[in-house]
């Protein structure tokens, strides 16, 4: 498998067509927006982001926005999490810098979005209670982590 990656662009707005579910659900419980909406969006609104290939095919995208670090993918990141893991790492440390903090809530029930989060090494809070669904309030900070 080959795995590329690009700077984030308008029209990878199109991976909205094939999310994971967890990243629906998330997206319906925090703002009630179509994924296509909320997508384009989170592109629109990132001072920096990537998209990310598995053999030319869009696979995620993730960006950052006034130092709120969001992602979302297709089924392809979960079939091969390793090589998504160590590529992603690699793009955040690109991304990251001159970020001192950054943060997001996270639905619980999104475990690869939280899974991702862990691996680099970002705090996760208990949950929280928010109308029904339950969110983490996830968080790194640069000088607690050596990337």
């Amino acid at each position: 498998m080959r795995i590329t990656f690009e700077p984030l662009k308008p029209e990878h707005s199109r991976i909205a067509a094939h999310l994971r579910q967890a990243d629906i659900d998330e997206i319906n419980a925090l703002n009630g927006l179509s994924p296509g909406v909320a997508v384009a969006y989170s592109i629109a609104n990132s001072e920096k982001g990537a998209a990310v290939f598995f053999d030319g095919d869009l696979s995620a995208v993730f960006g950052i926005s006034r130092g709120v670090i969001w992602l979302v993918g297709t089924d392809e990141i979960n079939k091969h999490p390793v090589a998504f893991y160590r590529t992603s790492r690699r793009i955040f440390r690109k991304l990251s810098n001159g970020y001192p903090k950054l943060e997001n809530y996270v639905d619980t029930r999104n475990i690869p979005y939280l899974r991702w989060l862990q691996w680099l090494g970002f705090d996760i809070s208990p949950p929280v209670d928010a109308g029904g669904v339950s969110f983490h309030h996830v968080v790194w900070e640069s000088r607690n982590c050596a990337l």
